[in-house]
């Protein structure tokens, strides 16, 4: 899963595999080393949740979360709808875009 970051913008892309990680197991997650400690590193994940109404994330202990409502999820996966999004209100007024892609070159 690749990740682009740029301001309040976060941008997942999901190649088939992960796709039918995602489906099967309801997450799929990745990390990346970025120095030489294991302390160093950036997880980021994609996740069903039972109890999310809209796409969101969370940022906690070096770990990015998106959030996808499960009946998003499924017909996202199941159509040839290529990507889902998201804005979360953030404090100030300001809002994080997400954007989820299929990666299906």
């Amino acid at each position: 899963m690749k990740i682009r970051l740029k301001e309040n913008n976060i941008k997942l892309s999901l190649t088939q595999q992960e796709l039918e990680q995602f489906n099967h197991d309801g997450k799929v997650v990745t990390t990346s080393q970025l120095g030489p400690s294991l302390v160093q590193t950036l997880s980021y994940s994609l996740m069903k949740d039972e109890d999310a109404d809209e796409v969101s994330a969370t940022f906690v202990a070096n770990h990015i979360k998106v959030f996808v409502p499960v009946e998003v999820a499924q017909k996202w996966l199941e159509t040839d709808q290529k990507s889902l999004e998201g804005q979360m209100p953030l404090d100030e007024g300001e809002s994080l875009y997400i954007l989820v892609e299929k990666d299906l070159q």
